[in-house]
């Protein structure tokens, strides 16, 4: 093996560095899959998708740590991966970092992802030193494809927006960002900025909603996306819902439309599907409007094979024990996700919420249950429940309450006379809760907020080849066998012992 050239060396890191968080460039939404886990003397927990990503960062940190303690020859091969992704999880590791890239520019130039995650173990987040750090590093990053930002920069963002619109990444595909609704204006900058090489992009606009957003110019602006897939906007999105119905948009296949934190319905939606529905593949629409949908969807969108929406919502009756969704039944959808239901079990508690409005809620609920058919989607194969606090609350209560369970037995019988699976926001049947006996691999590999991130169970090995495979189980060996008091960087050691600056691995 000694022998092998350096080439075949790096396909086989190569291999032995795939992961499927990773290799997926889709950035997570409502729909995507959650797990459960158990942190140590604690109860069941629900791992969000962020959470599954910042864990397949450490298993790749730890890979790649294994793999440059070996030898020489390995820690000069792999000093390119060390440094495709990097993490943050807090300020003192990015200002460690800016601090090496500043000493050896060099190393920017086989960056293409940052992910500077929340903060874990901090309880004052300083976003205007993160930003202002992170807006000295951008500058040698010319080659960034993915900004991946999981925290609220609030009025911190415009000295990022000015970063990014006065270094300009080259490839800047995926974006993934927090701000308050006061620097709408530097979004749409960003945006038009970016506009030609964008794929995916994730907003959150937080703000009270009460104040004027003055857009000026902005306002004016037509921005044409060619290459944009996927669109996720949350929180206070009126503003930012009514410029994009403007925009040109004809690749545009997901959508997500989530202002339920606000409490406001979304404008202009009609208007938004009719100029560019006609492409979706993926539209969730999460919001306290009631019947937000457009009754002739099938028109607006008919390749659409996913719909997410709110179970809550009082569609139209017709005095039957049916609500009417659509005008029309969609012939393509074959996936619905449904937010909402809270009451539905009688488990949890939401506050503010008296007996006689948990009935009406429950009685809607039924009604656009039984809506779900294949009279009215006929391809339809899966219905998930997409509320991860629901889910929780049937954990920690065992189960529906006694009052209820008769209407989780009328669902399920519903969608197996149907040929339908009806299943919870992780994929499993709905009613399948862990509990000791199956819960050995979630402890395992539970996420740790007080101490430290656990290590993912290994994956299988990658390649035809029998000693890749055993190359792969070796390395998974050395993660195991590597010192718990190794600290990836400490600004003493070579550029290349530190792929991953989080200081808490």
């Amino acid at each position: 093996m000694s022998a092998l050239p350096n080439e075949t060396w790096m396909q086989i890191f190569e291999w032995a560095l795939q992961d499927d968080h990773l290799q997926d460039t889709t950035l997570p939404d409502a729909t995507s899959t959650y797990s459960w886990f158990q942190p140590i003397y604690q109860s069941w927990t629900l791992r969000s998708p962020n959470e599954s990503l910042l864990l397949s960062l450490q298993q790749r940190y730890k890979l790649l740590k294994a793999i440059s303690s070996t030898s020489r020859v390995w820690r000069q091969l792999i000093s390119e991966f060390m440094f495709t992704i990097v993490c943050f999880i807090d300020v003192s590791s990015l200002r460690q970092f800016f601090a090496t890239i500043k000493n050896e520019p060099f190393i920017a130039k086989w960056i293409r992802r940052i992910y500077i995650m929340r903060y874990l173990r901090t309880n004052e987040e300083d976003f205007a030193e993160t930003v202002t750090i992170f807006s000295s590093v951008i500058k040698y990053c010319k080659d960034l494809e993915v900004l991946f930002v999981d925290l609220p920069l609030m009025n911190s963002f415009s000295g990022m927006a000015n970063a990014l619109c006065m270094y300009r990444p080259r490839n800047l595909q995926t974006l993934y960002l927090h701000t308050d609704l006061c620097k709408l204006r530097d979004v749409i900058v960003v945006l038009d900025t970016f506009s030609s090489s964008l794929v995916h992009v994730h907003l959150e606009i937080r703000g009270s909603g009460i104040e004027e957003v003055k857009l000026g110019m902005m306002s004016e602006i037509v921005i044409t996306f060619p290459r944009l897939r996927q669109l996720l906007l949350y929180g206070h999105i009126s503003d930012l819902v009514e410029q994009a119905s403007s925009w040109e948009l004809p690749s545009l296949e997901m959508l997500t439309l989530d202002s339920l934190q606000f409490n406001e319905g979304i404008p202009d939606i009609e208007e938004l599907l009719r100029n560019y529905g006609s492409r979706l593949t993926h539209l969730d629409i999460h919001s306290t409007c009631l019947g937000t949908l457009p009754e002739s969807l099938v028109d607006f969108c008919p390749q659409l094979q996913a719909l997410s929406f709110n179970a809550d919502w009082r569609f139209p009756q017709n005095g039957t024990e049916i609500a009417r969704l659509f005008r029309v039944p969609h012939p393509n959808i074959t996936f619905i996700g449904l937010h909402g239901l809270r009451h539905a079990f009688g488990v949890g508690w939401v506050p503010g919420i008296s007996p006689q409005m948990q009935t009406i809620s429950q009685f809607f609920n039924d009604k656009n249950m039984r809506a779900l058919n294949k009279t009215n989607f006929p391809k339809l194969s899966r219905i998930r429940i997409l509320d991860k606090v629901l889910l929780q609350d049937l954990e920690a209560a065992n189960g529906p309450s006694k009052a209820c369970y008769p209407r989780y037995e009328r669902w399920w019988d519903h969608c197996i006379g149907q040929g339908i699976k009806l299943e919870d926001c992780t994929g499993s049947d709905l009613g399948t809760l862990p509990d000791a006996d199956q819960g050995e691999e979630g402890s395992e590999d539970s996420l740790e907020y007080e101490e430290e991130l656990a290590e993912l169970p290994a994956e299988p090995a990658v390649g035809p080849l029998a000693f890749i495979r055993e190359l792969r189980e070796e390395l998974q060996t050395a993660i195991a066998n590597l010192e718990d008091d190794i600290i990836p960087f400490t600004g003493k050691h070579s550029i290349y012992t530190a792929p991953l600056y989080s200081p808490s691995i």
